[in-house]
């Protein structure tokens, strides 16, 4: 993944007064894509560290890197065949999975 410095806003939601929980929110673009596919993680957590794993629609990973809240990235998705796939971002509570097209 390449990392772009820009900065996100984290969302936080809380529970009660004491609780706090792990929010992420994702922005994926464009979808579909050609060739670059941006994401950008905002988390109550921003100063953890996620991976993140890119999967075919057969499960067959494609890529994986770490990735951080508040950071912009660019993945080159024109390495890719036409299809769908899917980003999972594991976080240490919860993994969340995000679906693009990769449409040339």
């Amino acid at each position: 993944f390449v990392v772009i410095d820009e900065p996100v806003i984290p969302y936080v939601s809380t529970v009660g007064l004491n609780d706090i929980i792990e929010e992420i929110k994702i922005d994926l673009f464009p979808n579909p894509t050609a060739d670059q596919l941006n994401f950008q993680i905002a988390s109550t957590h921003t100063s953890s560290t996620y991976v993140g794993t890119i999967y075919n629609k057969w499960g067959k990973i494609v890529d994986e890197g770490e990735v951080i809240p508040g950071k912009m990235y660019s993945y080159n998705a024109s390495v890719l065949a036409n299809g769908t796939y899917f980003l999972k971002i594991k976080t240490p509570e919860n993994i969340y999975t995000y679906k693009f097209v990769v449409a040339k």
